[in-house]
């Protein structure tokens, strides 16, 4: 009998010792790592015809190596504007100075197996692939320094611009009129940004002599717009507002809401446009516009982390 109570309180001592050794090491864990989420959002196109765009993500990596825990998914992204977000992952990376984060799509399948991983949806109910080229897969190398931190919490948010990402074929022999820039010219279609030192820039715009037109607000970094470049781009039929921070189109009650901004100076521009016969969005003009906001101007507004902005807009005319 004493053996066993021996053999007994050996036992006990050695389960007591496990669960101290693994409670410490999953405080040791906790300490070398922290929280990380990863979200996507979207700026939205300017084709009538389209009327969805999917993306199948396969992989996020950070520095290189894909992270822990990422299962692959398919979704619209044309659905998250606004401000609107889909989680991507949520987990832990290790305590570090990173600086370039890869979303790697599939061009070739979805998430169920179907093909293909990436195409936008016309109006008719018809899939058109975004693959540019034969390749599977897309890698977007994205550059951005962020520091995670023992316990800490980092939300970084992927803003996916449609308008700069998704260009019509001119070769449509592939059945497809549809598909994405060239990878290297992905980078400029997609930015990055951490949430927590973002915020967002809101309001109502009055457009009581474009009615009927589509109006688009773009976001530009103070002192980045120019009005002769746009212009003369307009002229030449290439593509405008290219260093646009990021845009929004008005909506049916005249609210925009311009999400993820990073702390700094903006100014704020509107543009018009309306479909062709193809459905494809054709600029009418780029409109100009007062302030409705007691002491704000549209090319100069302040915005400051984790603040809404709010600037009511009033239109005045047309430049061209």
């Amino acid at each position: 009998m004493k053996n066993r109570t021996i053999v007994l309180t050996a036992i006990l001592a050695l389960l007591a010792f496990t669960m101290v050794r693994c409670s410490s090491d999953d405080v040791e864990k906790e300490a070398e790592t922290g929280q990380v989420s990863f979200k996507i959002t979207d700026s939205p196109s300017d084709d009538a015809n389209i009327s969805g765009t999917f993306i199948t993500v396969s992989d996020i990596k950070v520095d290189g190596k894909s992270v822990e825990g990422f299962a692959k998914q398919s979704f619209e992204i044309s659905a998250l504007q606004n401000g609107n977000t889909r989680t991507l992952f949520a987990g832990h990376l290790k305590a570090n100075s990173y600086s370039k984060i890869t979303l790697v799509l599939d061009m070739a399948t979805d998430a169920s197996g179907n093909a293909p991983g990436c195409y936008a949806l016309d109006t008719s109910g018809k899939k058109h692939s975004l693959a540019a080229s034969s390749e599977a897969a897309m890698e977007i190398d994205l550059q951005k320094d962020m520091q995670v931190s023992a316990a800490s919490q980092n939300n970084i948010v992927i803003d996916f611009d449609l308008r700069k990402a998704v260009v019509r074929q001119t070769d449509t022999s592939t059945g497809s009129n549809y598909s994405f820039v060239a990878q290297a010219d992905m980078k400029t279609a997609v930015r990055v940004a951490d949430e927590n030192k973002t915020g967002s820039l809101k309001g109502k715009v009055n457009n009581t002599l474009f009615t009927g037109k589509k109006v688009v607000v773009y976001a530009y970094k103070k002192g980045t717009f120019s009005t002769y470049t746009e212009l003369a781009a307009a002229l030449s039929g290439k593509a405008m507002f290219g260093k646009a921070v990021t845009s929004t189109s008005v909506g049916q009650d005249g609210n925009y809401h311009l999400a993820f901004l990073e702390e700094g100076e903006y100014e704020v521009y509107l543009a018009s446009y309306g479909a062709d016969s193809s459905g494809k969005m054709q600029f009418h003009g780029l409109l100009t516009a007062t302030s409705l906001t007691a002491e704000t101007v549209l090319d100069k507004i302040a915005l400051s982390a984790n603040a809404t902005v709010t600037v009511n807009i009033n239109v005045t005319g047309i430049l061209l």
